[in-house]
Order: C-alpha cells, then sequence, then structure tokens
C-alpha cells in the first residue's frame, strides 16, 4: 500500500507538467481553427460583395442595353448607317450610366439568315449586344482585379400598315373655274390635272416616300358614290421588294376623279351622270368637234329626279371608303398583327354617300342626310352608337352616321390610328335643314365643335370625331397647297409612335 501511495505521489508532478503541456497543444489548435474560420468567413463575405457587384451591374448592363435597343431602332429607316445605329445605342449605354461600354448592333442587312432578325414579313426587329467591366473588391487582393458583364436585347420599331382613304368626288376639280375645261373630270383626268385632286396624289407620293419598304406597307382606297381598294396589301405583298415603293407611287398617280357617263335623257340610269349644254334635239353640243361638250354644267341626277331616290346620287361615300379600309386590316391572308395600324382620311365635304339606302326625305339637299338632328342608330343593341349619345332610329340612319360607326369600328375595334384631313372650305359647310325652318339661314363656316340649330353637320365635325375616336389628329388645308406639309407631318408624327 505504501509503495502505491508511493508511486501516485511521485507520478503527480508528471501528470500536472503533462496536463499543462495538453493545454498548451488545445489553446493552440483552437487559434488555428479560429484562424482559419475568419479568413473563410472574410472570404465568404468578400465574395459575396463581389458576386453581389456583379449581379448589380448585371442588372444595370441589362436595363441599359433595352434602352440601347430602342434607341437604335429609332434610327432604323431607309438607308440607315449601321454606325448610326451603334453610335444611338452607346450614347443611351453611358446616359445610363455604364462607362466605356463596348457595344455591338445587328440587323437582318448586317447578319442575313439569322432567325432572329430574319423574319417573313420582313420586321424591323434590332439586337443591341454590350459588354462593360466590372472593378472587384475581395478578389482583387489576390490579383483578379477586374471582370466583365454582358448583355443582348432585341427590339423592334413597329411596322406600319398604311391605308390611305381619299375623296374622289367630283368636287376634286373645283380649283378650277365653272366655265373651265378642266372641270369636267373627263378631260382632267387623263391630262393629270385636275385640281385639287393633283395636289392630293403628290402628298400621298410623298408620304410614301417617307416610309421604309418592304417593312411598311401601303394601301389604297378611293371613295365617290362607291368606295374601291385601288391598291391592296396583297397587292403590294405580291410585288417584288424592289419594286413595291414604285407600284404604290403608280397606282396612286394613276387614280382619278369619279367620271361617269354622260346624262342621256332616253335612258335615265341610276346614280350620278355628267351634263352638259344641249341643242334643241337634245344633243350635247360640241361646236369645236374635240369629242367634249363645249359647256359643262356638272354632275346630275336624273333618276332623283324621276323618282324621288337619292341612294346612289351623292358622290363622297366616306363611310363607304372608311369600310373598305377597315377590310383591308381584317384580311386573314395580309393581316399583320405587330404592324402599326394607320388609316389616313382625306374629303373636302360632308358624307352624303349612302350606307344602304337613305333616309326618308322630302327636299332635295343634301343627298342621303336625315331631317332630324343628332345621331341616329341602325340597330337597337349598338352600344357604340348608343354610348355616344345617339338614339335607335333607323329610318333617319343617314351617310354621317354610318361614316360615324365606321370611325368607331376603325378606332375601337380594330385599334386603328386614325388621321383626318379636311380639304377647303365646302368640308366646313353646313346645309341649312329648310325643311325645318328658316330656308334662308345661313350655316357656312361652323364652329364643328358648336352646331348651329337646323343645320347638317359639316365635313369637318365628321373629320374631327373620326380622329377623336382612333386617336389621331385632325387637320384642315385651305388649299391643296398644304397638303404636302400635312402629310409630312403625319409622318413625323408616326415616326415618333414607332418604338414599342
Amino acid at each position: 500500500m505504501k509503495k502505491i501511495i508511493t508511486h501516485l505521489i511521485n507520478q503527480f508532478p508528471k501528470g500536472l507538467r503533462q496536463g499543462q503541456k495538453n493545454a498548451r497543444l488545445e489553446r493552440g489548435q483552437v487559434l488555428v481553427i479560429v484562424a482559419l474560420s475568419v479568413i473563410a468567413l472574410t472570404a465568404i463575405v468578400g465574395l459575396a460583395v463581389d458576386v453581389g457587384l456583379l449581379y448589380l451591374n448585371h442588372g444595370k448592363l441589362r436595363r441599359a442595353v433595352d434602352a440601347a435597343a430602342l434607341a437604335a431602332t429609332a434610327q432604323f429607316r431607309e438607308g440607315y448607317d449601321t454606325a448610326e445605329l451603334q453610335k444611338a445605342a452607346i450614347e443611351f449605354l453611358v446616359l445610363n450610366g455604364i462607362n466605356d461600354p463596348f457595344a455591338t448592333v445587328e440587323t437582318c442587312k448586317t447578319n442575313p439568315g439569322d432567325p432572329v432578325l430574319c423574319t417573313t414579313p420582313p420586321r424591323k426587329l434590332v439586337r443591341v449586344h454590350a459588354t462593360s467591366v466590372v472593378n472587384l473588391a475581395f478578389l482583387s487582393v489576390i490579383g483578379i482585379k477586374q471582370t466583365t458583364v454582358q448583355a443582348s436585347a432585341v427590339s423592334e420599331a413597329a411596322s406600319m400598315d398604311v391605308v390611305f382613304v381619299i375623296d374622289a368626288s367630283d368636287s376634286m376639280t373645283y380649283d378650277a373655274l365653272p366655265e373651265d375645261p378642266l372641270r369636267d373630270p373627263s378631260q382632267c383626268n387623263p391630262a393629270h390635272d385636275c385640281h385639287p385632286f393633283e395636289e392630293v396624289k403628290e402628298a400621298a407620293k410623298a408620304f410614301v416616300n417617307e416610309l421604309y419598304m418592304p417593312y411598311d406597307r401601303v394601301a389604297v382606297v378611293t371613295f365617290d358614290n362607291g368606295a374601291r381598294a385601288d391598291f391592296s396589301f396583297a397587292d403590294f405583298d405580291a410585288r417584288p421588294d424592289g419594286s413595291k415603293r414604285d407600284a404604290v407611287l403608280a397606282a396612286i398617280e394613276n387614280l382619278g376623279v369619279v367620271q361617269p357617263d354622260i346624262c342621256d335623257p332616253t335612258d335615265v340610269k341610276e346614280g350620278p351622270c355628267r351634263d352638259y349644254e344641249r341643242d334643241v334635239l337634245g344633243n350635247v353640243i360640241d361646236a369645236d368637234g374635240d369629242g367634249f361638250g363645249d359647256v359643262y354644267y356638272g354632275f346630275d341626277c336624273p333618276w332623283y329626279h324621276l323618282y324621288g331616290n337619292p341612294d346612289t346620287c351623292g358622290t363622297t361615300s366616306i363611310g363607304k371608303g372608311l369600310q373598305f379600309a377597315a377590310n383591308q386590316f381584317s384580311n386573314e391572308d395580309t393581316f399583320r398583327e405587330e404592324a402599326l395600324w394607320v388609316v389616313i382620311l382625306l374629303t373636302d365635304g360632308a358624307a352624303n354617300g349612302p350606307s344602304t339606302t337613305c333616309p326618308n326625305r322630302t327636299w332635295t339637299a343634301p343627298f342621303c342626310r336625315d331631317l332630324s338632328l343628332g345621331r341616329h342608330c341602325f340597330t337597337a343593341d349598338d352600344t357604340s352608337c348608343l354610348a355616344k349619345g345617339g338614339v335607335y332610329a333607323p329610318d333617319d340612319f343617314d351617310a354621317d352616321d354610318y361614316a360615324r360607326d365606321m370611325a368607331d369600328f376603325l378606332g375601337e375595334e380594330q385599334d386603328v390610328l386614325l388621321f383626318t384631313i379636311g380639304l377647303g372650305n365646302l368640308v366646313r359647310t353646313s346645309v341649312p335643314r329648310a325643311s325645318i325652318s328658316d330656308p334662308t339661314q345661313k350655316c357656312s363656316e361652323v364652329d364643328p365643335y358648336d352646331p348651329v340649330e337646323n343645320c347638317y353637320g359639316s365635313g369637318e365635325q365628321l373629320m374631327q370625331y373620326s380622329a377623336d375616336v382612333g386617336r389621331g389628329k385632325y387637320y384642315f388645308a385651305p388649299t391643296g397647297d398644304q397638303l404636302k406639309a400635312i402629310f409630312l407631318d403625319i409622318a413625323q408624327y408616326l415616326a415618333t409612335r414607332l418604338t414599342q
């Protein structure tokens, strides 16, 4: 027992020294672990900071590239230089805080065959690819001071589908004096010398030359006592790309003022006819033998005189013109949903062409207008007409009501941007409702926003209404000389709306 106690006493100092040594070893290990943990934590935080920097800068670059792509598409026009697109893109990258960016701009022109940029039908697509340098915070400690981020965006400038709806009624020769042979459409049409109709055509051609074909398309509708598509979107699509513009310009150049047959007292037909001075036998007087009557009186409508039916007599069927324009956008073979749909309507008078039949009436002018004030709806469930203050009265549904219905359809149902142009003082003239009140009442120069009681609404009132419902703009041109500037103003207005 004594030996055991002695051994324990002898071993105690050794154990104490070993414990102290082990404690010192453990404290050293803890310091190493703590140091390594601090390094790891610092690395994690540092990497998180650098990853955050990369994420923030990449998001910033993406937003800047989106803006740059839109800026580039704004320069996408005929004859564009890729350097112009690239310059516009870089300017917007800098404006959005991207310092010293490097950007490339691509289109189908620069990358033929690119499945994204080269589509059928063609679309105004631009791709912008940009890179930016990001300075790193933590990784710079180990020598990685910078890296790059990159982003791409494809933007589109909307292609336009434009329909001209042009008045070709007999008043489109009224710049000539009554005794001037060029008042007669059968004389001025072959010579391309009908005025103001020639000024209308020249202005429309100037507008066409502002478009970028084949991306932008044009159709041409004219109206008189009816309407027709003189050049459709199908006609446009059928032409080779290099000849589309020439085909549109030729179609416009070949337009003419309505030219009905010469009135024949022995064979009265429906609709208007050309009336001339006649001899006692009823023959048209042509003393100089040039094949034209010597004295042109203008259009007449013997059918109306005989039977009191004006349905086919009016030559300003604005509603029919708008209907034919709507047909262009609803044709499933030529439909382009992604395009900006535009109608430009020009007339020099009030609507007097029928929709189906004219209202019952007892006096002569204007044709196809009812005898009641206000707007009338043809059907009891026409919610658009009723919502605009119309009343269900099919017997009073006239040419002006029909034109407003067609404007409603274009603007509200088809989402068409509708511009209207009123040409000459006739478009501002209202006609007195002589059967209602004083037949001597004067209604000319009626304010379109303040119609005179007992006067038929002017063409300008209809044009203003149509532009409002179509979210466009109404223009008044006193003469044909102002038309080119107006058409170019419309082109400029549209250019500001094309990026989407």
